[in-house]
């Protein structure tokens, strides 16, 4: 949960963050169709960032000695469970 909460944190401080640039191109007299547009490409960075900060799920247990998973109950692939006898 804590995670969950520090990810919103920064997603909140980078939308932030992302609207003082706005009102600061607003005050500059930048044209609207071009912040509206500057604006949206941020909004998708933000969705990515958070995405991409979520964790993975677990995934299948693998060998001790390769990248191939094991065999069930078992911490060898069939390949070094063979080797190994």
């Amino acid at each position: 949960m804590e995670l969950e909460q520090e990810q919103e944190k920064a997603i909140q401080s980078f939308r932030s963050m992302i609207h003082r640039c706005y009102v600061s191109m607003r005050e500059m007299g930048m044209d609207d169709s071009a912040i509206e547009k500057w604006m949206i490409e941020q909004n998708e960075r933000s969705e990515a960032i958070y995405e991409a900060s979520k964790p993975l799920p677990p995934g299948p247990t693998i060998c001790s000695q390769c990248p191939a998973p094991v065999e069930p109950g078992k911490t060898y692939c069939a390949y070094h469970l063979q080797l190994n006898r």
